[in-house]
């Protein structure tokens, strides 16, 4: 029969400080990600590939990360915590499972970017790595807040150094004086010599000196400069928040997640008949209706302690009629500008500017008050 592990005594609690570097270095680069997406101009295929390279890259240890989270931690921790815990560590575990499925859908996005290398999927890609750098925030600060405390509690040093040891054997070796560069960059210095110091010896000898230089390439090619700034994140994420009325509603045609986007209290003043989640979510469905292949483009967001401003263009054929109106199988491209007003983290209010009547020209419905009279026409 097993002998039951017996958890250091509080005075010898472990030494956890490896896993918040590698923490730091998560944060950054997913950070960092959407804005290396967005800095591509479309078709430029060889920079797609290497930004594309960059980011299989990071989902690979992210996600090794966290399976040799699944397999090495969560199980020990589930067995030592008291009762009462358990439900923390199972919060923890669900975490890793939205994040997985985030993960999946940016591989997803990457692929069919390489693919068309085009203003549309650069766009997609960059507002979900955006949702998926959120989500891993606030996952790190769980865990390292709540979850790491019991590690170093809970667990020895063999077992502790058993995750680091699954983490740096993952690696391919072509890279991994990248992964380490990347782990050394912003790193406390003490913790990555503790970390070269149970490495093999070509590798404490060998890298403190070609990681950093390895990284510094690598962040010119991806992020324009080998000295890259980690982006600071307001802790409302009310920029996510909005950026998921286009790219869930309007574009995924998620319906499901208008109540987790609107307040209960939603109103739009300048359009009084939509009060409410409900109202605003049939708006958006008559749209649709009306042009089944609209898609909508963030063209730039401009964040305040309460409020986001969003600029979008839209593109879409009128296949199913504009409000009561016959179809006109025109399609349109049009701009707008939406200043959102949040309260408990969901939208409250909106006020939405658009060229109105520039789409009504495109649709033909009116000419155009600036187009030419014919000759011998009479103007009003």
């Amino acid at each position: 029969m097993p002998t039951p592990h017996q958890p250091p005594p509080p005075d010898t609690a472990v030494d956890v400080r490896d896993m918040l570097v590698a923490h730091q270095a998560f944060r950054r680069e997913f950070r960092l990600a959407p804005a290396a997406v967005e800095r591509v101009a479309a078709g430029d295929r060889r920079q797609v590939r290497r930004v594309a390279k960059h980011l299989r890259f990071l989902i690979r240890l992210l996600d090794h990360h966290h399976t040799g989270e699944d397999r090495l931690l969560w199980p020990k921790l589930h067995h030592r915590v008291p009762d009462q815990l358990n439900a923390l560590v199972t919060a923890m575990e669900h975490q890793h499972e939205q994040l997985h499925t985030l993960l999946t859908a940016v591989s997803e996005q990457v692929t069919a970017w390489v693919a068309r290398a085009d203003t549309e999927t650069r766009g997609r890609l960059a507002d979900t790595l955006r949702l998926l750098s959120q989500a891993l925030d606030e996952h790190l600060n769980d865990e390292e807040d709540r979850i790491l405390p019991l590690a170093a509690r809970h667990l020895d040093m063999d077992e502790w150094q058993e995750l680091e040891r699954d983490g740096i054997g993952a690696l391919p070796k072509t890279r991994a004086a990248l992964a380490f560069g990347m782990l050394m960059y912003e790193g406390d210095p003490e913790v990555v010599s503790l970390m070269l110091g149970r490495a093999p010896a070509p590798a404490r000898i060998l890298m403190p000196r070609l990681a950093p230089r390895a990284y510094a390439r690598h962040a010119r090619r991806i992020h324009g400069t080998p000295a890259p700034e980690t982006p600071t994140v307001t802790g409302s994420g009310l920029e996510t928040v909005a950026r998921r009325v286009y790219t869930d509603l309007w574009n995924d045609r998620r319906y499901d997640a208008a109540d987790d986007l609107f307040h209960p209290d939603f109103i739009s003043p300048a359009a009084p008949e939509l009060t409410g989640g409900a109202a605003k979510l049939a708006a958006i469905r008559g749209y649709h209706a009306a042009f089944p292949d609209l898609k909508v483009t963030i063209d730039q967001v401009v964040t305040s302690a309460s409020q986001v401003a969003v600029r979008w263009t839209i593109t879409g054929t009128d296949t199913g009629g504009l409000r009561g109106r016959p179809p006109t199988g025109r399609t349109v491209t049009t701009w707008g500008v939406d200043f959102l007003e949040f309260e408990d983290g969901r939208i409250v209010r909106d006020w939405v500017g658009t060229d109105w009547l520039g789409t009504l020209v495109q649709l033909g419905v009116i000419s155009s008050p600036w187009a030419k009279p014919a000759p011998g026409s009479v103007q009003s």
